[in-house]
């Protein structure tokens, strides 16, 4: 986790930028637009993650349901250090912007359960901002592009279909 904040304001009082790159990238590659992103507005905290398995980052994606969790644990780091859910944002570009959005609605549906165990309308369960750059046409079909290839994901895609 890479974090970037230029004030020392209590981050309980901040909005949370959480970053999801896509396949082949990692937030290594954008530690300057972060900071670059930060220092614009003192009020944000800025952060990026790698997804496991992705360069430093330990353990191994069984499925994208792992993935998912990862984006889901970074949200709920922040959320238990008193950042509402309503301050924070999921910025995923690609890959991560089908995994953000995944981890959003999961989010959510856990919030809503919540609420309805406390005798809450759930339509009042608090949610995650997102924004969903340039995300792809199935989850599948980018895995299976991740794990076989260009080449290998064409011929699958040639038999199948």
């Amino acid at each position: 986790l890479f974090e970037v904040s230029t004030t020392n304001t209590d981050i309980k009082n901040k909005k949370v930028i959480i970053h999801a790159v896509g396949n082949g990238d990692c937030y290594e590659n954008h530690k300057l637009e972060f900071a670059v992103l930060a220092k614009r507005d003192p009020n944000y905290h800025v952060a990026g993650f790698n997804f496991r398995g992705t360069l430093k980052s330990t353990g191994f994606a069984k499925s994208e349901d792992d993935w998912i969790d990862d984006a889901v644990a970074v949200v709920e780091h922040y959320h238990a250090q008193g950042v509402p859910y309503k301050n924070i944002l999921l910025n995923g570009q690609s890959l991560g912007g089908a995994l953000v959005t995944m981890a959003a609605a999961k989010i959510y549906r856990k919030n809503q359960e919540q609420a309805k165990q406390k005798g809450l309308d759930p339509k009042t369960a608090e949610s995650v901002k997102l924004i969903n750059v340039r995300s792809f046409a199935t989850l599948t079909d980018e895995i299976i592009h991740s794990i076989l290839g260009r080449v290998g994901s064409a011929l699958l895609a040639g038999i199948l279909y």
